[in-house]
């Protein structure tokens, strides 16, 4: 099961898919900017799977939605 983890030890506590160095933030940023597929970014690494990919693109998005100003 995918799972965004965060550990003040690595990646200086910033979200990461469990049991890898691969940060949520690098996942996200390749599908949205360099307009990658899911599929091809667990190609490139290979040490995740799609489900990976998608949870932290997930991640992410919900993150960017809770820091979103409200609105008078």
């Amino acid at each position: 099961m995918a799972s965004i983890v965060k550990t003040e030890d690595t990646l200086h506590g910033k979200p990461r898919v469990e049991g890898t160095r691969i940060g949520a933030k690098t996942l996200y940023d390749l599908y949205t900017v360099r307009d990658m597929s899911f599929e091809e970014i667990a190609e490139q690494y290979q040490k995740i799977s799609v489900k990976d990919v998608e949870a932290a693109v997930e991640y992410i998005n919900k993150r960017k939605g809770d820091e979103a100003p409200a609105i008078a």
